[in-house]
C-alpha cells in the first residue's frame, strides 16, 4: 500500500463529500504545508472512514487559510480512503487503520510506519487524530500518557479526559512516543456542534505558542 505525500492541498478536495475523497486522492495521503512556525501540527483523519468530523474539521480550516498565512507548518493525513468511498469504517476484511500502528507484516501496518518516520523527522508541535461516537456521549479527548503536556492538550478540547493503554496499537499511542498527542471524539459524525468543538479547538492548538491549559 503506498502512502502518498504531497506539498500541496488539492483545491478539489474542498467542496466534495468524504465519499469523493478516494477518486481525487488514490489512497492514503499526507500533505505537508508551509506556516510561519516550522514545528507542525499533525491531523490525523478518517482513520475510521465513516466518522467524516475529521475531514469536515479540515475543509473548514483550508477554506480559512487560502488567503491567509498558515501560523505554522501543518501536516494533515488523510487515512482510509478506500472505506470513505463506501461509506464505512472499514472495508470487509480490511483491517481497521486505528490498529495498524505498530511493526507488523500487513501493507497497512508498513504504510503506518511510513507516516510514522515521516513524521519523526518533523519535530511536531502536537498530533490530533479526530474521531466520532457511535452514541450520544459527551465531547471528551483521550491520552495515553499522564504528562502534563498531554492533559493540557486534550483539556483545550473540553472537560472529560479519558487515559487508556489498550488497545496499543492505535495512532496516539504510537505518536505520544515522541510529542504530545490525544484523540479527540467529536460526538455523532458530522453533527454541527461536534464539528465547531473539534474546528475551534484544532484552531486554538494550531495558533499556540505552547501548549497550556
Amino acid at each position: 500500500m503506498k502512502l502518498n505525500i504531497s506539498k500541496e492541498f488539492p483545491e478539489s478536495l474542498l467542496d466534495i463529500s468524504v465519499k469523493e475523497i478516494h477518486d481525487v486522492l488514490g489512497g492514503p495521503t499526507l500533505i505537508h504545508l508551509s506556516g510561519e512556525k516550522k514545528r507542525p501540527l499533525f491531523l490525523s483523519t478518517l482513520l475510521h472512514a465513516n466518522e467524516t468530523t475529521s475531514f469536515l474539521v479540515v475543509q473548514q480550516l483550508i477554506k480559512y487559510y487560502q488567503n491567509r498565512k498558515l501560523p505554522r507548518d501543518l501536516i494533515i493525513f488523510i487515512g482510509n480512503t478506500y472505506a470513505a468511498e463506501e461509506g464505512m469504517r472499514h472495508l470487509p476484511g480490511q483491517v481497521d487503520f486505528n490498529r495498524i500502528w505498530e511493526e507488523g507484516d500487513s501493507a497497512e501496518n508498513k504504510m503506518a510506519l511510513d507516516v510514522i518516520d515521516y513524521a519523526k523527522k518533523q519535530d511536531l508541535f502536537a498530533s490530533i487524530d479526530i474521531h466520532n461516537n457511535t452514541g450520544k456521549n459527551p465531547l471528551y479527548g483521550c491520552v495515553n500518557e499522564l504528562d502534563k503536556k498531554f492533559l493540557d492538550l486534550a483539556g483545550n478540547f473540553g472537560d472529560h479526559t479519558v487515559y487508556f493503554t489498550e488497545p496499543h496499537n492505535v495512532q496516539s499511542m504510537a505518536f505520544s512516543k515522541f510529542c504530545p498527542a490525544t484523540t479527540i471524539e467529536a460526538g455523532l459524525p458530522g453533527e454541527p456542534a461536534g464539528v465547531d468543538a473539534a474546528y475551534n479547538f484544532v484552531q486554538t492548538i494550531f495558533n499556540a505558542d505552547k501548549i497550556q491549559p
